[in-house]
């Protein structure tokens, strides 16, 4: 039985010297509402098959002059099908905007050998990058990079999180780490329920209206999504939160 399940899937942030192809493949906007996709094309001055620019802050600043809009950025990122993606958001004056809540305190940690496996997975996903190896299988519900070292870590971030569930979502909620938190909501989406995990991440939503993207030592984001995935205890579709539509990305 095919359900929906949650997943998170990791990118790797990168400069022009990182990418495999050192031109753009893909250009995804998101947040636009009352500017339409041409204009903020138009102003951008950046096309698929350019080079990726070595600064964005210019077309930052051209794409939050246009009118209506309170600010934009810009981020590069690896990679599809061996070119850099181009993230382009826009904050548009009266649209929802989703703010982070405060960072806890509390003193809560992941286990070592979880952080020794992320801190692995880090050096093999920048080495299979490098060799031009950065694809993945997601069919599972959660991400197996084709590089061999890669797909073994993640493998074992399975165990993790049967072995951990009930620490990791505490360390999501309370840990006062950054970096631990958000390793740990990449584990999370190894679970073999997703929905023992994404009932967790979801309340955080309900009491804390944001929207869910974190770093992992300043240069790895990690996204919450939504995929398939297959589930032999489930019968019924899952719907996380109506706060997913508020992610307000058209298609």
């Amino acid at each position: 039985m095919i359900t929906l399940g949650v997943v998170l899937i990791s990118f790797v942030l990168v400069g022009p010297a990182a990418a495999q192809d050192p031109r753009i493949g893909i250009i995804d906007f998101y947040g636009l509402h009352q500017v339409s996709e041409s204009q903020a094309r138009e102003v951008l001055k950046i096309a698929e098959g350019d080079l990726v620019p070595e600064s964005v802050t210019q077309a930052e600043h051209r794409l939050a002059a246009l009118p209506g809009v309170l600010r934009a950025r810009v981020s590069r990122i690896c990679c599809a099908n061996g070119r850099t993606i181009l993230f382009v958001g826009i904050e548009e004056q009266g649209s929802p905007a989703l703010r982070f809540r405060s960072a806890p305190h509390g003193s809560i940690r992941l286990p070592d050998d979880v952080v020794q496996a992320g801190h692995h997975l880090d050096k093999a996903a920048h080495l299979a990058i490098l060799r031009g190896n950065a694809g993945e299988d997601d069919s599972k519900g959660h991400a197996l990079m084709h590089d061999p070292t890669g797909r073994a870590i993640q493998e074992n971030f399975i165990s993790f999180a049967a072995r951990d569930l009930n620490r990791l979502r505490e360390v999501l909620r309370h840990s006062a780490v950054p970096e631990h938190r958000a390793l740990t909501a990449e584990v999370l989406g190894y679970a073999r329920d997703k929905r023992d995990v994404v009932e967790c991440l979801v309340l955080e939503w309900e009491i804390h209206p944001k929207r869910f993207a974190t770093t992992r030592c300043d240069h790895r984001p990690v996204w919450f999504t939504v995929a398939g995935a297959d589930d032999s205890r489930s019968n019924e579709t899952l719907h996380p939160a109506p706060q997913l539509r508020r992610l307000d990305r058209p298609e």
